[in-house]
């Protein structure tokens, strides 16, 4: 079993990460942060996030639970969603702006991530 003080640890993680990520949307921080003072919010982000980006079931049901929790916190956006994977995995996954999904009409779901990186890299 992971401690607190081991989660406490991740969220900070989570924080300097998102401090490095050029273009990352204010607000999106801002409501990222504001889940994490929370103990049982942040255990379930950092399990979420860490099994999206490390997990062993396939990426889609990993992709399906990240996305789960985040719309449970009220944090599914598509930059706080696609940019684990686009820093886990540069050239394969690309971090999705809201504008990005807005204009191509893509919905925040498996379908729509798929669509989302084919896009980007029909570019």
């Amino acid at each position: 079993m992971i401690s607190r003080s081991q989660f406490d640890r991740v969220a900070d993680h989570f924080r300097e990460v998102l401090d490095l990520v050029d273009g990352f949307p204010e607000s999106d921080r801002e409501r990222f942060d504001a889940v994490l003072e929370d103990e049982e919010d942040r255990r379930a982000i950092a399990i979420a996030i860490n099994g999206l980006m490390h997990g062993k079931p396939a990426i889609k049901a990993r992709f399906e639970h990240c996305l789960a929790i985040l719309q449970r916190l009220d944090l599914a956006t598509w930059p706080l969603l696609t940019v684990w994977l686009a820093l886990r995995h540069p050239g394969r996954f690309y971090m999705i702006n809201a504008d990005t999904a807005r204009r191509a009409d893509l919905t925040l779901d498996w379908n729509g991530f798929c669509q989302s990186q084919r896009q980007v890299m029909n570019r």
